[in-house]
């Protein structure tokens, strides 16, 4: 059995008041972008040519640069 969607959520803001719509209709639209977002991030993460992948692992630093590049650029102490 496909489940159809659209028919039960308009069933479902049938019963809202009419005051929290707007909430549900900004929900929808951050809900949307954040959708639409994600999937350009895995597009650009699918992409064969990364243009990083030729300098990982180009340098040497210390073990912990990631979690501490703040000292080791600008001396700042956690």
């Amino acid at each position: 059995m496909k489940a159809d969607y659209k028919k039960q959520i308009v069933k479902e803001l049938e019963n809202i008041p009419e005051e929290d719509l707007s909430k549900i209709y900004e929900f929808i639209h951050w809900l949307k972008f954040k959708i639409v977002k994600s999937q350009k991030k895995e597009t650009k993460l699918n992409h064969k040519e990364d243009p990083l992948k030729e300098v990982i692992g180009c340098c040497e630093g210390p073990g912990d640069l990631a979690d501490k590049h703040d000292f080791y650029l600008y001396g700042k102490k956690e």
